[in-house]
């Protein structure tokens, strides 16, 4: 699991909108059979598109700099996204943005 080094924030509606803003084009339309799956598709997606998403999304579920993120390994990068994922429940923020026809 991920150290104190960074903790991971819980969004607001807020700022969780801002969050859908950046990857809900990256979101696949139904989850992998497993949650690393899930996760890799997302990371992939955001990566190949090289618009700087996966670090924003990073930032801001953990108020780190853009900065701050390239003293960390791209494994350590990985567990943050995934934790920041788990516990700002992007897949239930997905099902929430669609049924209110919010974006993506």
């Amino acid at each position: 699991m991920v150290s104190s080094i960074a903790g991971i924030k819980t969004l607001n509606l807020q700022e969780a909108l801002s969050l859908y803003d950046l990857i809900g084009e990256y979101l696949p339309e139904t989850e992998e059979d497993s949650f690393l799956d899930f996760a890799n598709k997302i990371v992939s997606n955001m990566v190949a598109d090289g618009s700087g998403a996966y670090a924003d999304a990073i930032c801001m579920m953990t108020e780190l700099t853009l900065q701050e993120l390239e003293g960390f390994s791209s494994v350590y990068l990985l567990e943050l996204f995934a934790s920041g994922f788990t516990k700002n429940d992007i897949i239930g923020l997905r099902d929430f943005c669609r049924k209110i026809n919010y974006a993506y």
